[in-house]
């Protein structure tokens, strides 16, 4: 029997440097029972795009990531639901391809992003080309398993099944994924005949089970946590197969190539791992934690593995590919019941790695800081959101002397060579433009002391709110009588069944009355202004770059980017100094470059 496993392009929010973890979990689960390949289409479109960053960010957008969101003011008037935005996109492409009304979509995404039609059309035609040539070449296998986590993806894979299904009508195809599994999407998937089956949980069992299904005839019901549709979505029974996460099976990474993902900063090459899953607190705009009891089944959905068990997959993953660099991708990484992110900083330390991972500062004090940089991180999205307590309150984040305290923790990890990447939020529907003015300015005093205390300012993320489903705020705000949703209206020609599906997706919410306003662009702009100095953050990062070279050196030589990455830094200042550095590893390593 052939499997393959397959990554929605569109299912990272940044540029994919790194396999998906998905994939590696659920290769490792059939790898011993059946033909199983995998496919990374994430990677490929992002390869077909000359691993353009702009490319991909805006593309994100087009299919409905929000990673750029199309609002104008803040606080807004609109705010759009992160259902899916580019359902008409997806239509279009799955059964038109009406030029002419393609061009309009396109046109006026472009007018979005202030963009050439030109530009943004080359990069829609390159992406669908892979899709629509990968979906020819894949149709052939027995069953194909499509994992769709983030809003794009869910696009992008729709329109991938669709046209697997187009191929070969025969082809059993099974969606996975947090996103595909939002009611009005998945109706619409079944809709469209694009799949058969939805997994809903847990789905590297349910991909082995449901295998077993198809090779032993086990009934359908028996396969857990996986829906299908006859006249109604029939659903098996949700089941909780690993409270503790340790006896998923090992994620083998060895089918990856990694010379198909760009490298990452300070030309490492990186590996995704996981130390549990969902999140243990509740931000009301967040749906991650939510998306993990979507059925409300479950009381209690965060679950982590065992510090023995992210080592024995760290060292295993090390075994296939001598990476230089763990990302770990939890939602909270520092959540430290019993201690047990101080365990598994004492098991990181000493193995010749540099680390970065998503936590909060409010978890965070000076101790741990010290025994992270020990361990060797070097990276921290920082989640602080924002510097206002007023505006914390609204995210229903933090407690008391958090704002104080995320200040605190931003300096003492740079103090130990740890950059922070700190997320800025701006334009919850509670906030008025006076909130959002006043939460600029904390943030400008806050940048301000960093800069006196002599350390740069980099990696401010600025992002606009939007509705999470299924975030408590979500709900709140469709429901609420200071809003009309707007809901998809398609003009395509589609099925009955599929035009009726499509229209149940809420696309937006309009404000009723009217309200002061705020440039977006203009709050954007001023963000970026608190940023240090080029030359300032370079100077930061050759510091950590000669502190963590010893571990960097080999991946350097291996992928031939040592001079390529020298010669990228531009200022000349920098350039002599990373010189110094670069010849003093050489020396040490007794290692002569070729010219």
């Amino acid at each position: 029997m052939d499997a393959a496993l397959v990554s929605a392009p569109f299912s990272r929010q940044m540029p994919p440097s790194i396999p998906s973890v998905k994939l590696a979990h659920w290769y490792g689960a059939l790898k011993d029972t059946v033909h199983a390949r995998v496919f990374d289409m994430n990677s490929d479109v992002f390869l077909a795009l000359d691993f353009d960053d702009d490319a991909y960010n805006v593309l994100h957008h087009v299919f409905g990531g929000l990673v750029y969101i199309p609002l104008t003011y803040l606080p807004s008037t609109e705010f759009y639901f992160d259902t899916n935005t580019a359902v008409p996109l997806l239509l279009e492409l799955a059964y038109t391809k009406d030029n002419g009304s393609l061009d309009t979509i396109i046109h006026e995404k472009a007018t979005d992003f202030g963009m050439d039609y030109d530009i943004l059309y080359s990069w829609i035609q390159k992406s669908v080309h892979v899709i629509d040539t990968f979906s020819k070449k894949v149709s052939h296998y027995d069953v194909v398993f499509v994992d769709m986590p983030m809003p794009g993806a869910s696009t992008s894979g729709l329109l991938l099944c669709k046209l697997i299904k187009d191929a070969d009508p025969d082809c059993t195809i099974v969606a996975a994924g947090n996103h595909i599994n939002i009611p009005e999407l998945t109706e619409l998937g079944f809709a469209m005949g694009a799949y058969d089956y939805v997994s809903f949980w847990d789905d590297e069992y349910t991909v082995k089970a449901f295998v077993s299904h198809m090779t032993e005839g086990i009934s359908i019901n028996e396969v857990p946590n996986i829906a299908w549709k006859e006249e109604n979505i029939k659903r098996s029974k949700k089941v909780i197969l690993d409270k503790t996460l340790d006896n998923l099976p090992m994620p083998d990474f060895s089918p990856f190539d990694l010379s198909r993902y760009k490298i990452g900063a300070l030309g490492a090459r990186a590996i995704l791992l996981e130390t549990a899953r969902s999140c243990p607190f509740r931000c009301n705009y967040c749906s991650y934690r939510k998306f993990w009891n979507c059925l409300g089944e479950v009381t209690e959905v965060y679950r982590s593995k065992s510090i023995g068990r992210v080592i024995e997959e760290l060292e295993y993953a090390l075994d296939t590919h001598p990476v230089n660099c763990v990302s770990f991708g939890d939602r909270t990484l520092n959540f430290n019941g019993k201690g047990r992110f101080e365990r598994l900083l004492s098991q990181l330390k000493g193995r010749d790695l540099i680390y970065a991972g998503a936590m909060r500062a409010d978890l965070l004090d000076d101790t741990i800081i010290k025994k992270m940089a020990e361990a060797g991180f070097v990276s921290v999205v920082l989640g602080v959101e924002s510097f206002d307590s007023s505006c914390i309150q609204s995210y229903e984040k933090g407690k008391s002397g958090y704002v104080e305290n995320a200040v605190t923790v931003a300096v003492s990890l740079l103090e130990h060579g740890i950059m922070p990447h700190i997320n800025i939020l701006v334009g919850h529907p509670r906030e008025s433009c006076e909130d959002t003015t006043r939460a600029l300015e904390e943030l400008k005093k806050v940048t301000d002391f960093i800069k006196s205390e002599g350390y740069p300012v980099s990696g401010l993320n600025s992002s606009v709110f939007h509705f999470n489903y299924p975030s408590k705020m979500y709900n709140e705000f469709l429901e609420s009588n200071a809003f009309q949703v707007v809901y998809h209206k398609i003009n395509t020609k589609v099925p009955e069944p599929v035009k009726k599906a499509a229209e149940k997706i809420p696309l937006k919410a309009v404000r009723k009355t009217n309200t002061e306003i705020l440039d977006k662009c203009a709050v954007s702009d001023k963000i970026y202004t608190f940023w240090s100095d080029d030359e300032e953050i370079i100077a930061y990062t050759l510091k950590t770059l000669e502190k963590y070279a010893g571990s960097l050196f080999d991946t350097w030589m291996q992928e031939n980017v040592l001079l390529v990455w020298v010669g990228s830094l531009e200022l000349e200042s920098a350039a002599n100094e990373s010189e110094r550095i670069v010849k003093t590893i050489i020396d040490a390593k007794k290692v002569h470059l070729r010219q």
